[in-house]
């Protein structure tokens, strides 16, 4: 869910409750995200693998969301 900034300042309370509740609050400056409300201590939700429409996928979601290791980061940078 997405909300102006100074909507989440006149709401806190309300926005607050629902990101205890699980739902990620992400506000937005000048319409650009800016910063998520998450609960304390709790990863965000699970992000969500959703295939392109009419592409194979050539790798499983295990796969895809695997941590990519230290050493391989290196070809990248």
């Amino acid at each position: 869910m997405k909300i102006a900034i100074e909507e989440a300042k006149n709401k806190l309370l309300q926005y607050g409750e629902m990101a205890h509740g699980g739902v990620v609050v992400t506000v937005c400056k000048r319409g650009r995200p800016w910063f998520d409300l998450v609960p304390h201590g709790k990863k965000a939700q699970k992000r969500k693998v959703t295939p392109l429409p009419g592409v194979r996928s050539v790798v499983t979601e295990k796969q895809a969301l695997k941590p990519v290791k230290q050493g391989d980061i290196a070809g990248w940078i």
